[in-house]
Parts: C-alpha cells; sequence; structure tokens
C-alpha cells in the first residue's frame, strides 16, 4: 500500500544558491567580561594561584569563535539549511601575559581567512582601556563547514577585508 503525499505537504529545504561575500566586520563580535564588578564570575574563572583559569578561556574562545562562524555563513535566508559547523584545530595560541582577574576584559573575535569550505576566526582579547590590537592573548580557531546531511564539505562565504588591520 502506498500512500499519496501532497506537494504542499513537502517541507522544501533550500540549499544557497551561491557564495555571499562579506567583510570581518559583518560577523565581528565582541564581549566584554567584567570581573570587577561581579564576583561570582571572578570566581568561576579564579584558579588555585589567583590566576585566570586557561581551560575555561579556552572553553569560552571556542563558543566565541563558532558564533562569528555562524555569522560569517549565515545568507539571513530562514529557510536555508545552515552548516554544521565544526573547530577543526586551534592554533597560535600566544600568551604574552598572565591573565589576572582584577581587570576587566574584552574578547574580540572576527574572521580572518576564508578557503573554499574552512575559516580562521581570530580571537584577541585585551584589558578594558587598552589597545585591541595590543591582545594580551590571541588564538586562531580553524572551522570546516560540513552539509548537515551527508557530512560532506560545503562552501563558505568568501572574505573581503575593508581595513589595513583587516588585511
Amino acid at each position: 500500500k502506498t500512500s499519496s503525499i501532497h506537494p504542499e505537504e513537502i517541507k522544501r529545504e533550500k540549499v544557497p544558491p551561491s557564495v555571499l561575500i562579506k567583510t570581518p566586520s559583518q560577523s565581528r563580535v565582541e564581549v566584554e567580561y567584567q570581573f570587577r564588578r561581579d564576583a561570582l564570575l571572578r570566581k568561576r574563572y579564579l584558579n588555585p594561584f589567583g590566576y585566570m583559569r586557561f581551560g575555561t578561556l579556552l572553553e569560552d574562545m571556542d563558543a566565541l569563535a563558532g558564533t562569528v562562524a555562524y555569522l560569517h555563513c549565515d545568507d539571513d535566508d530562514p529557510d536555508t539549511v545552515p552548516a554544521v559547523l565544526v573547530t577543526a584545530s586551534v592554533d597560535r595560541i600566544e600568551l604574552r601575559k598572565k591573565l589576572e582577574l582584577n581587570r576587566n576584559i574584552i574578547l574580540t573575535a572576527a574572521v580572518g581567512w576564508v578557503g573554499t569550505s574552512s575559516m580562521d576566526i581570530r580571537i584577541g582579547i585585551h584589558p578594558e582601556g587598552e589597545d585591541p590590537t595590543q591582545s594580551i592573548l590571541a588564538a586562531n580557531f580553524t572551522f570546516v563547514a560540513r552539509d548537515p546531511r551527508t557530512g560532506t564539505a560545503v562552501p563558505v562565504n568568501r572574505l573581503e577585508p575593508q581595513t589595513a588591520f583587516e588585511k
């Protein structure tokens, strides 16, 4: 026995028709950790030696990089099936100073490079009130885009840097 399905009952899943061109600023995200004001936040990040729990911060950086990757791949069409974005690697981790919890810090993340189906998200951390280009901690997170149905690589949006800093 077969059943008939009316065409209007079939949910169509739209595949992106083309790759877009985006600037780094379109997916840039900044997050401020208010350690001076928030005792519970300080406690969550405090290690036994009085400094920042580095592993906890790396988890947050990975989540932030994932948000930026998603924003970069998004085409603003709710009918498009989003790609599955996976952290492929973390490298170029540069810790220039110990992270202390007596100052607020700002995490800034943006797409820094795009390949065919992968992208690098650069994250820098600087104390509040200091030059954002002089990070005390920086890292690159490489994400790959996969089709949620097949697991195969899918293209990501191109990148067009606008400023000297983005280039």
